[in-house]
């Protein structure tokens, strides 16, 4: 039996152990009926994305990249430390590997309206981007310990 081979059984899922060595591979994935044919024509047509938002992932957080292009990228940010009042915001930055980030810095944001931030980031290197928040008391959105990362596609040195 191999390692996927219980993904495909059949319902009958009570069979001994001495059974499943003596089966035979189960023809349930040949029931499965396509009624649509894979057409080049749709595929070569390509897939127009320019009015379409840009993915975020983070957005639930309350952060967002509003702008991105080399050599700056502007953090907006009304996420958790925002939401409780927070006066003052740090954007701290460092580049990377999520779990051992390089070139660390910290940037004051600029408080645009009662629970947003702002801070314009200058992208100095490849490699992911990665982002923690902290209040003037010391208080930090790390987004529960896993950082906010993001994947560099704006860097435009050399590769």
């Amino acid at each position: 039996m191999g390692v996927f081979d219980f993904f495909f059984r059949s319902s009958n899922r009570n069979q001994s152990a001495d059974d499943n060595k003596n089966d035979t591979r189960d023809n349930t994935m040949n029931d499965v009926v396509f009624t649509e044919e894979f057409s080049t024509e749709i595929a070569d047509q390509g897939f127009d994305v320019s009015n379409m938002p840009a993915y975020n992932s983070y957005i639930d957080n309350g952060i967002r990249v509003t702008e991105a292009s080399y050599p700056v990228m502007t953090l907006t940010y009304n996420g958790l430390l925002a939401k409780n009042g927070a006066q003052e915001i740090s954007a701290v930055v460092g580049y990377g590997n999520n779990l051992k980030w390089e070139d660390i810095e910290t940037f004051t944001m600029q408080k645009v309206d009662d629970q947003t931030f702002e801070a314009s980031i200058p992208i100095k290197r490849s490699g992911n981007i990665n982002v923690v928040f902290k209040d003037s008391t010391d208080n930090w959105d790390n987004n529960s310990g896993m950082n906010y990362s993001f994947s560099n596609h704006f860097y435009q040195g050399s590769h």
